[in-house]
């Protein structure tokens, strides 16, 4: 289960051991919008009410449904949030207050899917809850330094020993299609693990934030492989990867940009990185955005 889409707020006592819990969620104006889910679970001994109250300089931009419900002791509860995109381009934010509890509620609004539309990278990880510099916030980023703002000169990885490694897609802003992804061995072999969904089979899934993967979900794990290896996804006009040295036919000459990521949507992270590819040559990064967990330069 992706832990990172799914927070669980439980009466009296809050799993993501952090000060503020984030629900990230993206819509495109006049689109359908796949929300973000947040369960609920009354650890008491009654039955309680719970009621959603969003409040804050945005709050009529988010809708969360229901707003009331009757939750049983020891029962679960499954809340969607929305984001309203009909103010147009651009950041929102709120708070949900859920029987005590707060949750930071972040959205990024598109006016249309692709193009100029589309949120910068920058947007992306601070709708996420990361404090990271991605090299500046225009939507188009250099190509050509080896590195920006605050990502790594890292092209190949290992995994953590007795661990699997964790693998969540966080954005995609990309034409619409089937995107595979995976590794490249020492040997050079690509190894899949996996596709994006094509936006025909999930309504938007080309452009929002955590989009599904090929027979649902947006979490995957994979045993660790033996060897450094190097990340890797199939774009519609070449191949993007983390090894420059592996990608002879891209049109730029960095195909993917590398991020340490020290806290995503209120969770401390450990080795865990940001992995951002672009799939043509404006430099945006969020074609695809992984956040992969358990791996190490």
């Amino acid at each position: 289960m992706n832990h990172l889409r799914y927070l669980y707020v439980f009466f009296g006592v809050c799993l993501a051991c952090h000060a503020e819990e984030i629900v990230s969620v993206s819509a495109v104006k006049g689109q359908h919008s796949q929300g973000a889910p947040v369960d609920f679970k009354n650890t008491s001994s009654s039955e309680l009410t719970l009621e959603a109250l969003v409040k804050g300089k945005d709050a009529e931009c988010f809708t969360v449904k229901p707003v009331e419900a009757k939750v049983g002791a020891g029962e679960s509860i499954r809340l969607t949030v929305s984001l309203n995109a009909e103010k147009g381009k651009g950041r929102y934010s709120a708070t949900l207050k859920l029987d005590g509890r707060t949750l930071q509620l972040e959205g990024i609004a598109l006016d249309a899917f692709e193009g100029k539309n589309e949120p910068p990278l920058a947007q992306i990880v601070d709708s996420l809850g990361m404090k990271l510099d991605v090299g500046g916030t225009a939507l188009s980023l250099s190509t050509e330094k080896d590195v920006i703002g605050e990502s790594l000169p890292v092209s190949r990885f290992l995994g953590m020993p007795d661990k699997k490694i964790r693998v969540t897609l966080v954005a995609r802003f990309s034409p619409k299609g089937d995107l595979p992804f995976g590794i490249v061995t020492e040997n050079g072999d690509l190894k899949n693990w996996g596709h994006v969904a094509n936006s025909d089979q999930i309504a938007d899934n080309h452009q929002c934030l955590f989009p599904k993967l090929s027979g649902g979900g947006g979490t995957i794990e994979v045993a660790s492989p033996e060897g450094a290896f190097a990340f890797y996804m199939e774009g519609h006009k070449y191949i993007s990867c983390t090894d420059p040295s592996l990608v002879p036919k891209a049109l730029i000459q960095h195909t993917a940009r590398v991020y340490k990521a020290n806290e995503t949507q209120g969770k401390k992270m450990n080795y865990a990185y940001l992995v951002c590819f672009e799939e043509a040559t404006n430099g945006d990064y969020q074609d695809c955005v992984f956040l992969v967990e358990n791996i190490k330069p």
